[in-house]
């Protein structure tokens, strides 16, 4: 009977024991879940939601232009230098809503991190002047430059969506850029990130990035409203997809980058993307057999591998060699 009875006791202590040991593990994970949350960028101050139309269709803000090498002449100005505000230009915002957000004709932007995908830079005047350590700054980069694009390429009439396509600049916490097209062209956005290996380091600080992302949107509806890339066996259609991401955002901004700037980027390839491009252009592409367009398809990811800096901040993410 004592061997039962002290049975018994161990049993149930056993049992408490589990018991709480369950319950703070559980408390564990949650508390240190909360540790981990990633905190916003700085002076993340968000729009109100309500907004009225009083603030006219321009504005002014401050961007690099592509970006802070290009704008410094510096290869090596890292994004903790206190001289980046110096090479920051003003410019010309167009075609807004006119609620003081930065919401227009052609692009939506956002703060991820910072105001959880809604609207953050507000200004019931337009002005959206904002130092490079201000995370409104990549905003007003992502809108200017995401507006100019969209626009050339709709007076070219190659402009699939018609629909303001969203950019979320702040979007996460990694070192990554990317275009999601999700259930359709009605929405589609673009997802610049802030570094994680170059700590103060944002995706929407290089201009290139931004268009090389749009370019995929526009690319990816000219191919299909519904299917995807990567449905081939290597990826061909992925890899061409790439490469003239890489082609429209080196063209686009080829008067303001000068072709000795980085050898290592700019003066290989370049004439190669001009000479397919002037093919494309006049249809001879078409025309061309399997085995030289299976050359071709060789080439852009070449190129994609060889502007691949321009995708992650050229130097900023990039170890010099």
């Amino acid at each position: 009977m004592v061997s039962v009875e002290t049975t018994g006791i161990s049993n149930n202590y056993l049992k408490q024991k589990i018991f709480f040991v369950c319950i703070g593990m559980l408390l564990f994970l949650v508390f240190s879940s909360c540790a981990k949350k990633i905190e916003p960028p700085a002076n993340s101050i968000c729009a109100p939601s309500a907004t009225e139309m009083k603030a006219g269709p321009t504005g002014v803000a401050y961007v690099f232009n592509p970006d802070p090498i290009v704008s410094s002449k510096n290869l090596a100005i890292p994004p903790s230098s206190p001289l980046l505000d110096d090479y920051r230009s003003q410019v010309t915002l167009e075609r807004l809503g006119g609620r003081g957000i930065l919401e227009g004709k052609y692009v939506n932007v956002r703060n991820g991190l910072g105001c959880k995908g809604g609207f953050g830079a507000y200004d019931e005047k337009n002005q959206f002047s904002y130092p490079r350590s201000d995370a409104h700054f990549q905003e007003a980069m992502s809108y200017y430059f995401g507006d100019e694009y969209q626009v050339k390429l709709d007076e070219a009439g190659i402009l699939q969506a018609k629909d303001p396509i969203q950019i979320i600049a702040h979007c996460m916490r990694s070192d990554n850029a990317y275009f999601s097209r999700g259930m359709g062209i009605a929405s589609e956005k673009v997802c610049l990130g802030d570094s994680r290996l170059t700590p103060g380091a944002s995706y929407a600080d290089d201009a290139t990035v931004i268009v090389h992302e749009l370019q995929h949107g526009t690319t990816a509806d000219a191919y299909s409203p519904i299917y995807e890339f990567g449905n081939l066996p290597y990826d061909e259609a992925g890899s061409i997809n790439e490469g003239i991401s890489d082609f429209m955002a080196l063209a686009f901004f080829d008067p303001v980058v000068s072709l000795t700037f980085d050898p290592r980027v700019l003066a290989g390839g370049r004439w190669v993307c001009l000479f397919l491009g002037i093919l494309a252009a006049a249809e001879r592409i078409d025309v061309l057999s399997m085995i030289q367009i299976t050359r071709i398809v060789g080439v852009f990811e070449v190129i994609h591998q060889a502007f691949l800096p321009i995708k992650i901040l050229l130097v900023w993410s990039i170890p010099m060699d």
